[in-house]
């Protein structure tokens, strides 16, 4: 059954690559506090993503968890992390801020993401 999962996989990545765009994925990480300050160091780690990009169905949109400016992402599998709640994703110049993710995974592999922002 793997084996299965991993050509879709493969299916799913090429799509994404000839339909899809690359966006920068940025991770802060909290590396440290100043223990004279209390101030949180932060480290910003920068990642390039495929993604396509659409919107939420009115249908979709609720007003409280879905905004019918929140802007719904396709991205391609496997990552070189793990998405955070938080995370930052940029569309052409603008940050948008990562609310959800939910990865396709019908067996151990991730076929895609869906991630959801706000920005």
């Amino acid at each position: 059954m793997t084996s299965f999962y991993h050509k879709i996989q493969e299916t799913a990545l090429r799509s994404l690559d000839e339909y899809g765009r690359k966006y920068k994925y940025i991770q802060n990480v909290t590396t440290s506090v100043q223990t004279n300050t209390g101030k949180k160091v932060t480290t910003s780690t920068e990642y390039n993503i495929i993604a396509v990009k659409s919107s939420y169905s009115v249908k979709e949109v609720d007003g409280e968890r879905i905004l019918m400016s929140d802007i719904r992402l396709v991205v391609a599998a496997p990552l070189q992390f793990i998405p955070r709640i938080g995370d930052i994703v940029v569309i052409e110049g603008k940050s948008y801020k990562l609310l959800n993710y939910t990865p396709t995974q019908p067996s151990d592999v991730i076929i895609n993401y869906q991630f959801q922002l706000r920005g």
